[in-house]
Formats: C-alpha cells, structure tokens, sequence
C-alpha cells in the first residue's frame, strides 16, 4: 500500500541513457495490481514527472527520497558516473535498510563474488562506487537489458513485475494472478452493466448494437485514417530519416493494412535495402552535436575482416564494440576518466584506429591513448599525453600510433609513440602545414603519407626523410583514403574522386560524381585493394563506388551528414556515424529486396552467343521453388529461390522458344520451339517425346502463354494455327481447339481452369484488343465471354484465382477488368519512365508486379502504386529502355522470377508480410517519445512481436 502523502518507490537513472526505460518500468508499476477502481496501483517518484519547478532541487529529491518506501535503482555504467544517481544512492545507503534497494540491469554487467560477500569491482561497471561493501549477500536485481530501445516488451512486462512484486511485497505470481483478477472483476462489472441494459427490453439491446455497431465503424474508421496518416508521415520522413520512416510504416500497416500502409512499407525495404544495422539513435540535440571551431569528437572503426565495429561518440565514456554478424553488442571498453576530469565531461570519442589483424584498437580520449586487446576486452597499454582532439592513425602491424599536433599546446606539428613501450618517438616536422585527418600509414608500416596545402607528402621512417609525392595542381582536396595492396590513394574533390599511384605519382582515374557538396575530412574510406570506395557525399548520403567501373550504390541516409566513414577491407561491410551520432551499418553486397541474382550461362561470344544467353520466356511451378527458363536453342530448371541451375534440355541450333510450362507435379516440363512441342523431366532435362504442331503464321503483339499444363499433369494448352489447342501429351490425341482467327495467343489462371484467348490485338486507334473468355467445364472448355478495350495491349495477364484480367498498354498504363463485372474497369498509372514492360499477379491477385527498370508494384484494388524498386544491376552498356526487366512471373509464395536484356536472372521478393521482419530486425518499433508523438495513445497492434 501506498505511503500516505509519500511514495511506494522513488526511480533513480541516468537521463542521458534510460530516461525511456524509466517511464516504461514506471508505466507497469502504476498498472501492475491496480484495481479496477483506482488509478494507480502505487505512487512511484521519478523525478521528469514528480518533480515540481523548485530553486533547491536536491531538497525537493532529497524529500522525495525520505517518503519513499523502496529504492529502484537503473543501474548501467552511465547511471554508475552520474554524480545525481552518486547522491540519491548515497542518502539511501545512510538512511534506509538494503532491503528496500532494488536494482534493474539496464546496461552492463554485474557479478556477485560469492567469496568476497561483494560484486567484483572488475567485472561489474554498472554500480556507483557508493554501493560497495553494503551489501552482506546478494541483492534482488531483475536484469533489464536490451529494452531501451522499446523491444519485447511483453517480456519487459514480465521481468518488471518481479520488481513489482518486491515493491508491492507479495509473490510475483499472486502479484499476476491478483491482475488478472481485477482485470476479470472489471469485466464482471461490465457484463453486470450489460444485462441491466438487456434487461431494460428490446430496443435498449437494439440502441447497444447499433451503438456497438456504429463505435466499431467509428474504429475501423479511425484505424484506416491512422493509417493513411502514418504512412503520409512515413513517406515525408523516408529521405531525411530513414529509420523513423520505417518504424512509422510499420505502425501504419499494425494500424490496418491499407493500401498507403502497404506501400509505405515497401518503399522503406526499397529505401533500407542495403542497411544492416541501425546500431544506435543519435541524439536531438543540435547544441551537443559540433563544436565551433573543431570536428565533433565522433568515430567509427571496422576490423579490417568486417567482423566488428567501435564506435563512440561525444561524451560517450566507453567505446562501444558491436558484433556485425550477430547484430548486438559486444562489450564496451571502459577506463575511469583522467585525474581532475569531471565524469561527466570524459569522453572517450576522439579517434579510433584497428590494427590489420583487428586484433588491437587505439582509443584516443583526448587526453590519452588506450591500446586493448579485442579479443581478450583487456586494456593493455595507457600511453598518458599521447591524446587530442585530432584524429590517431595505427599502423598495419599495430606497433605505432601517430596524429597531428595541436598548436594551441605548443606541440610538434607531427607526434608519434611506440605502443608496446608508450615512448614517445622524435619526428622529423613535415614540410608545410599538416591537417588534421590528413595521415595514412602504407600497408607495410614503412612509411607515412601527409596531406599538405600544397601536396601529398611521405615520410619514409626508416630514414626520416620528407618527399613530395605529388602537388596539387587545384585546390586542396577535402579528404583522402590509403589502401592496402597495392598501396593506392583516392582524394575526394568538390565534383570527384581521383585515384593515385603514389609511388609513380600518377593519376590513374577519375571519376565524377554527381552532387557532392562537401566531402568531410574524414568521410571517405577504401577496401584493401583499392578497388571499392565508401563515402559521405555531403549531404547525408552515404555512398560505395566501385573506382574501377564508376558504378556507385546508395547504401543508407543518415539524418546529418557522417564524420567518419570505414569500411572492411574486402569492401563488403561499410560504417558510418554522423555529428549526432547516428551510427549505421550497410553493404553494397546485400539487397533486401532481392532473394537470389544469376549471371547468364555462359555461350561464349560467337554469333549465336547472344541469341542463346536472351531469356524469351520464364515459367514457376504451382510449389513455387521450381522455374523454367526459355532461351534460344533450349530451356533451363531453375531451383528458386536461390537460383541453382538443375539441368538444360538442349534444342537444334538457336530455336526460338516460344513458350515453356511445368506440370502441376512439377515432374515434367514442356517447350514449345517452332512448330515443336518437347516434353522433358525436370530432374534430369532428358526429353521424353516430342509433339509437331500447326503454328499460327504471325503472333500478336501481346504476350502468350504459349504452353500450359491442365491440372491432370498430362494434357496441355498450346498455342496453335486457329486458336490454342488441348493435347494430350501422352497420348498425342488433339482434344479440343479453342478457336480463334488467326490464333494470336493466350493466357490462363493458375489452374488453366479459364483460358483468355487473343482473338485480335492491334493500336487503339485501330480497334485495340479482343479477348475470348473460355471456363473449363468438366473435360472440355466453353467460351463464356468477349471482351473488348481499345487499347494497344503489349501484355494481357488472369489473376491466378481468374477473377481479373489486366491489360499492359504501351504507354505505362494498366487496365484491369473485373471478369463478373466486365463495367469494372480499372485503370493503374505506373510513374516510372520505362513502365511498359510485362506484368505478372502476385497469388492473392491483390498486387499486380510490372516490370521496368527494376520492378513496380501496384495495387490492384485502389488503383495505386505502391513502389518503384530501381534495379540496381543494370545491364552494361544498355541504353536506359533496355536495361530493365525482359520477362517477368510470380509465384504462389510470392518470388518474383525476373530476366534482363543480358539473360541474367533475379528472383524478389513483392509479398509485404515477408518484408516485415527484416524491417522490424533493422529498425525497430516506435520509441516511446515518437509513439506519444504520431500515435497519440492509440493502441496499435505491433507487427514486430
């Protein structure tokens, strides 16, 4: 029970980490065990809340502390370094009994040593000094870890309750079972109110339904509006802060699943397709985030195998070591602060450096520079005066650490120490003014390069000897990277990249890049070979570029430009962390749009090289993870959706595919060549039979099915001279012509149980298309339609249930026809400039996928598009009308098979549900600031859990 004009427990944390941790653990306390008539369960202080305006501020906590009967503590190692939280423990101690001090692990580790009767100061960070010889045996404490961030939290309910539990002074299990009871009383107290209201007759039960009725209206009302407006929200936000217009399409789509949710979230995987991880939120806080006259103390480092980053930012008393594979935290690297430093003033962000093995990191925290073991999480050397504000360099072998004087301090222009011993080294000044940011060891360790206003300068140290490299024949360029093998040099200028031989001092490219601003001195990083390049443009983009082919890929967007960019030395994993000390983890290697890409076999380049590697028609069998590919001179099994090739069936010279089809099995294919129809098994290739037929002389302008399988595994419909004609494969028997003048094509739904057939297909001018509908009753079809749309079909697609027909216009339209209701007519407008290509129905035919330069989604249903995923592959040397999709299909899982103009192949993945997880993996849910911001108290189901 509650203190009368007191407090049940008072909260004490550090601000700057857990302040949403607090409100969350302070949320469950007052709900935990309330009953149903009351409006709290227990009178919690924590001071954002509580707290009243007051000139003496620790009077006001200190009687807060006096009337509280039990002490929460948040305990990590930020709240350990608060002075704040230091008082709040200190007066407990003095005053209250060890019984009543809880303690929630939020950050950290704590150990209790049994022997010495006390947690072991070196391996527990995250208790005040206060704390120490208090306790007699080991305190209650509920570990806390991993919800700041606002994940699980039906676990953070359960692990709060123990808290709950020690406060309330009960079990926790009659603690949850006195909830549930209340919450069954309140639901008592409802249905008593309830057969009152029937009591009261008939049209009080008829007022309460169509009350019922109308609030359920009202609710779904309300959550289709939320919904829209959330994902609205999602799309203003989705170039400047990507992560939160993720998290905000997420709530749209737990909102309700409208179409604006839908794409909201599609266009967030397109826009995260290459973000690994967004390792920590920075903070809000313009005043915190630059210095004047100085680079914000803000780093990132990856081990050169891409295994693990460091990173710290300002007033960060720890590095922090994040685990890239696992996504997770490893350790964080701590040391206390030097002699007379404030606590809160330490921070341990001012340079970052791995050694080549990744075995050791340079810390520089401005007064210092600390040498750990990374492996071993042990500090193994403190090199006292080696710190400043500029940036360390370590070289390759780990055996020197170096970084630019400070003037300010009277220093040399250069300093270096050995790290096994901390001596520091005689250096000789180079030969002009040296930047901060500026230096780069070569992968021997030998030598040293220095940006200089006038040119590039080396140091070898072997001789302490200055040389010039080259000159800058322009102005100074804003940063430069070092590779590896062989040793090369990249600067970045206002409008391009140039790489360098620096022992010729020769150009050896440049390459422009479009809408570089200002590239900062230390946002630019190489792979080892010198080959791939990672880069902050300026803006907030942050960019990879492969120097050899110019190709660049957008990996993420950060809310303000980076200050320091890194990237693995095989170029595949890139870090960033910005001025507010957002840090992101990308790769130009990873798409999480895309499930598997395949170059074409190889035909070498002989004439008919061309021909044979063009992909002319694609099938996917009803089980979804089997495709067959159709090109000249044969057809290939393809095993989705990783796309390993099973087995080719070979066709005389560069026959012209015209149609390929898997049996409802998936045991046997068919091919239809010319006048040929081939039967072969999918397991091996081998042909078992073919079949001659009757082909039509001309084929119309919209795509044919050409081939397929009736559900029986052996008959088939075939494109044929007077409309497409049932054959049994087996058999050979003609079983039935659909007819048709001219025989232009046709297409089926998923089971062939209705068959659209092509009867004309010219310009709109000229009459557009017209479409015979047949329906499969019992062995044989009956033609039960004729459509008719003047428009000039380039595609003509049944959804798979053969509910809808659409049609591809030439001009990026798309006509959808509703086969019950042939009045209505549809029409969806794909944006993209090349959107004309075929058009494929996802398996709930909800979603209609277009191929274009890349792929386009649209809902069928409220006429709009959802997103535009941009290939990201494009073929090379391809004008911009060629290099999109050449064919397109869908499967029942929702792959979505795709060729280009070269022959090669892409499977993606179009079903929304399937991108929700590695949404909810990449960024998360709301917090609960930005909840109470755009939510407004309304509860959404989440979509993460």
């Amino acid at each position: 029970m509650a203190v009368e004009g007191g407090y049940d427990s008072f909260i004490s944390y550090s601000h700057a980490t857990d302040r949403g941790t607090a409100k969350a653990l302070q949320r469950t306390l007052h709900r935990l065990g309330r009953r149903w008539y009351r409006r709290t369960a227990l009178r919690v202080f924590r001071d954002d809340t509580t707290l009243a305006a007051s000139p003496d501020l620790w009077g006001s906590i200190e009687s807060a502390l006096g009337s509280a009967r039990t002490f929460v503590l948040l305990a990590c190692p930020e709240s350990a370094a608060s002075p704040w939280v230091g008082k709040e423990v200190e007066f407990w101690r003095r005053e209250r009994s060890r019984d009543t001090f809880l303690i929630a692990l939020t950050g950290g580790e704590l150990c209790w040593d049994p022997e010495a009767g006390d947690f072991d100061p070196e391996r527990s960070d995250a208790l005040p000094a206060q704390l120490r010889g208090w306790f007699d045996s080991e305190p209650f404490w509920v570990d806390l870890r991993g919800h700041r961030e606002g994940k699980r939290q039906r676990e953070f309910r359960e692990r709060s309750a123990a808290i709950a539990a020690a406060v309330h002074d009960q079990p926790k299990d009659a603690l949850l079972s006195e909830d549930a009871q209340q919450q069954r009383r309140l639901v008592t107290v409802l249905s008593a109110l309830l057969v009152l209201a029937v009591a009261a007759g008939a049209v009080a039960v008829w007022q309460l339904n169509t009350a019922i009725a109308e609030r359920e209206r009202a609710d779904e009302q309300a959550r289709v509006a939320l919904s829209r407006a959330l994902a609205g929200e999602s799309g203003a936000q989705l170039e400047t802060d990507p992560r939160l217009a993720t998290q905000l399409a997420l709530a749209a789509y737990g909102a309700d699943r409208t179409s604006e949710a839908r794409g909201a979230v599609l266009r967030a995987l397109d826009r995260n397709r290459h973000v690994l991880a967004y390792v920590r939120r920075g903070t809000d806080q313009v005043s915190t985030q630059r210095f004047a006259s100085n680079l914000t103390p803000t780093h990132v480092a990856l081990s050169p195998d891409g295994a693990t980053l460091a990173f710290a930012h300002l007033l960060d008393t720890s590095v922090t070591l994040w685990d890239v594979r696992g996504s997770r935290v490893l350790a964080k690297l701590h040391v206390d602060p030097p002699p007379g430093t404030p606590a809160d003033e330490y921070s341990a962000s001012s340079g970052l450096a791995f050694s080549a093995d990744g075995r050791m990191l340079a810390v520089n925290d401005g007064a210092r520079v600390q040498i750990w073991d990374v492996p071993d999480r042990r500090l193994v050397r403190m090199i006292d005066g080696a710190g400043g504000e500029s940036d360390l360099v370590l070289s390759p072998n780990g055996r020197l650490v170096t970084r630019v004087g400070d003037p300010r301090f009277d220093e040399a222009p250069l300093r270096m120490w050995r790290t096994d011993t901390g001596e520091e080294l005689t250096v000789p000044a180079p030969p002009g003014y040296l930047q901060s940011a500026a230096l780069a060891f070569d992968s021997a360790g030998r030598r040293l390069y220095a940006q200089l206003t006038n040119g590039m300068y080396r140091l070898d140290l072997g001789t302490g000897r200055w040389s010039r490299v080259f000159p800058f024949a322009a102005r100074r360029p804003h940063a430069f990277a070092l590779s590896g093998r062989p040793d090369r040099l990249v600067f970045a200028t206002d409008t391009a990249l140039e790489l360098w031989d620096p022992a010729t001092g020769r150009r050896l490219q440049r390459r422009a890049v479009a809408g570089i601003r200002n590239i900062g001195l230390r946002s630019a990083s190489l792979s080892e070979d010198g080959a791939k390049m990672a880069f902050d443009d300026g803006t907030g983009r942050l960019l990879a570029m492969d120097l050899a082919t110019g190709r660049t890929t957008e990996l993420a967007r950060l809310r303000v430009p980076a200050a320091d960019v890194a990237m693995s030395a095989d170029g595949r994993v890139v870090a960033a962390i910005s001025d507010d000390g957002d840090a992101v983890l990308a790769t130009p290697g990873t798409d999480h749009r895309l499930l598997a890409d395949a170059p074409a076999p190889d035909h070498g380049t002989g004439k008919d090289a061309e021909p044979r590697r063009k992909v002319a028609k694609t099938a996917i069998g009803a089980r979804g993870d089997l495709a067959v590919v159709g090109r000249g001179g044969g057809a290939e099994i393809w095993e989705l959706p990783g796309l390993r090739m099973r087995a080719r069936v070979e066709l005389p010279g560069t026959s012209t595919v015209d149609g390929v089809a898997i049996s409802p099995d998936q045991k046997r294919l068919a091919v239809l060549a010319g006048s040929r129809l081939v039967l072969a098994d999918t397991r091996t290739g081998r042909v078992s039979s073919t079949i001659n037929l009757a082909r039509p002389s001309s084929t119309a302008p919209a795509r044919s099915d050409g081939v397929r399988f009736l559900p029986d595994n052996r008959s088939v419909v075939v494109d044929a001279d007077g409309g497409p004609l049932v054959v049994d494969t087996r058999s050979r028997q003609r079983l039935q012509q659909l007819s048709a003048e001219g025989g232009n094509g046709f297409v089926t739904s998923a089971d062939a149980g209705l068959v659209a057939v092509v009867e004309k297909s010219l310009t709109a001018r000229a009459g557009g298309i017209r479409i015979g509908v047949w329906r499969r009753v019992g062995s044989r079809y009956e033609k039960v339609g004729l459509l008719h749309q003047p428009v000039g079909a380039r595609d003509v697609e049944l959804s798979p249930d053969g509910a809808r027909l659409a049609i591809a216009d030439g001009d990026g339209r798309v006509v959808t026809m509703e086969l019950r209701d042939v009045d209505d007519v549809g029409v969806l407008r794909n944006t993209t400039t090349s959107g004309s290509g075929e058009i494929a129905f996802a398996a709930d035919g909800a979603t209609l996928v277009q191929g274009s330069a890349g792929i386009s989604l649209l809902d069928v249903a409220d006429e709009r598009q959802l997103a535009v995923w941009p290939d990201e592959s494009p073929v090379a040397g391809a004008a911009p009308e060629d290099a999109g999709m050449a064919t397109l299909e869908v499967g029942a899982n929702g792959w979505a098979l795709a060729s280009r103009s070269d022959g090669s192949l892409t499977v993606w993945q179009v079903r929304v549900d399937k991108a929700i997880p590695a949404l909810c993996d990449l960024a998360g849910e709301l917090s609960e600031e930005d909840s109470a911001r755009y939510v407004r108290g309304v509860e959404i189901p989440s979509v993460c859990e």
